[in-house]
């Protein structure tokens, strides 16, 4: 082994780990290892139009010391409203305001080990129910390659004003007849 290289027992520790573990970037180069989800392996980031060209121009999400906020939550829900997803993205993570160009793009990675599970959220649909979303954050460290495994344009509702939202449901009437 050369003088530099790692110690035994480091090498097999980290070939045990990888025995049955997904691994996306070489343990050898980074320093520490990235492995995939087990759960919530598929997450959406959500970027400006001149972000998400330059992710796919240089396959890194990350931007500077910058932290990458993900979700489960699908860009092509139309049913949810645009400034609802503002409120729940600046309520997962305070640290950075999230406005509307933010909201614009999307791309899906496979999340890996490196994005720590932030918090659970309900987002309120233009029809009034809720619907459970999941945020992870991923620290702004070293700069690693993500495979995006799509990218586009989200489709979430501008103006939830405009959509006839179904009328609450209200009790039955008493209609019983009383003599008096």
């Amino acid at each position: 082994l050369k003088e530099n290289s790692p110690p035994i027992y480091i090498l097999k520790q980290l070939a045990e780990l990888l025995k049955n573990k997904v691994c996306y970037h070489p343990p050898m180069f980074v320093s520490q290892p990235d492995l995939a989800r087990e759960n919530d392996q598929h997450v959406f980031v959500y970027l400006s139009r001149e972000k998400m060209q330059k992710v796919l121009k240089e396959q890194s999400i990350t931007f500077g010391m910058e932290a990458v906020l993900a979700t489960t939550i699908q860009p092509y829900r139309s049913e949810l409203a645009l400034q609802e997803m503002l409120r729940v993205h600046n309520l997962a993570w305070p640290h950075s305001r999230t406005e509307e160009p933010d909201l614009e793009c999307f791309i899906a990675i496979f999340a890996s080990s490196l994005f720590i599970h932030l918090l659970e959220l309900k987002v309120t649909n233009v029809y009034g129910r809720e619907v459970a979303c999941t945020f992870f954050l991923r620290r702004g460290t070293e700069n690693r390659p993500y495979d995006v495994v799509a990218c586009g344009t989200t489709q979430f509702t501008k103006n939830a004003l405009g959509i006839s939202r179904p009328a609450a449901s209200s009790p039955e009437p008493d209609l019983t007849l009383r003599l008096q």
